[in-house]
């Protein structure tokens, strides 16, 4: 029979059952997509497959299970999700089974150095002093001895326009936290910073509400990027505070230094917050945690 293809979720399930006969349990499997995928596969290259009329479930033996492998380009132990969508082509007509997304070692990271403008004027053109362009590269390829300060930027309006924020950093690496692709690779970066760097500011940029506060205890920043307190005042207003953010108070009042607890009140006691699409026109401070 010619070869073919089973989708990830059938090979799985494929996986499963071989499995469960080494436990010496039934290859029982129940019709749900996967399941009706392998029975259809099965039909297709006549191999043997009990499935009791108007039954949910079917079975396979040992020797069908095998044929069913036989069939197949690969076996069903490769583990795609440590493949990239290159190394999973070959194997698989979908590239998409591949468990490393494009962008999972792609670090997004901010430039603002001007002595690179020259350089880059065919692409860019004229350009006044808040000038920045993003570049993507390899978590482990930044050389970290040319900073004395990372800032992880929260959204990515804000990422693209950092150039355009106030503040004294002098030699800041800045990268986006990313969504659930570019994120991986922040995590790593961190992870060096943290080894190859501390005690220099590990710093959270994001908005100044409880889940930003969260996301910077939790995850073990060392400082914020904010206003100042009397900024912060003057500037939270009431239509930035969630009430559904209260849940993450327990965990703020219990892993948070003392640094945090004005903040936290401010926040709660005047519930209010300040997103930072508000803090284009404030200078922003370091503050230690």
């Amino acid at each position: 029979a010619m070869q073919k293809e089973l989708s990830k979720n059938a090979l799985k399930l494929l996986q499963r059952l071989k499995t469960d006969l080494t436990k010496g349990k039934t290859a029982q499997f129940s019709l749900g997509l996967a399941g009706q995928e392998l029975l259809a596969f099965c039909e297709d290259q006549a191999i043997v497959v009990s499935h009791p009329t108007g039954s949910k479930k079917a079975s396979l033996s040992a020797s069908s299970i095998k044929d069913i492998e036989d069939c197949l380009d690969t076996s069903i132990n490769t583990d795609f999700s440590k493949m990239t969508r290159a190394q999973t082509s070959p194997l698989r007509a979908n590239e998409k089974d591949a468990g490393i997304a494009p962008t999972e070692f792609q670090l997004l990271v901010a430039i603002t150095d001007l002595t690179l403008k020259a350089n880059l004027h065919s692409i860019y053109g004229k350009h006044d002093n808040d000038w920045q362009f993003n570049i993507e590269v390899h978590p482990l390829l930044v050389d970290l001895s040319q900073y004395d300060s990372v800032v992880v930027v929260e959204n990515r309006d804000s990422f693209n326009d950092w150039s355009l924020f106030k503040t004294d950093l002098l030699k800041p690496l800045v990268i986006y936290r990313g969504d659930s692709a570019h994120s991986k690779a922040c995590k790593h970066l961190l992870n060096r910073w943290r080894e190859e760097k501390t005690p220099l500011p590990c710093i959270y940029f994001g908005d100044f509400d409880l889940a930003g506060l969260s996301i910077a205890v939790h995850r073990n920043y060392n400082a914020l990027l904010l206003p100042n307190m009397a900024a912060l005042e003057r500037s939270a207003v009431p239509e930035h505070y969630e009430l559904k953010q209260e849940k993450y108070l327990t965990e703020l009042r219990f892993r948070g230094s003392h640094k945090c607890l004005p903040f936290i009140k401010l926040i709660t006691e005047g519930r209010v917050g300040l997103r930072q699409q508000r803090m284009y026109d404030l200078h922003l401070n370091v503050h230690y945690l």
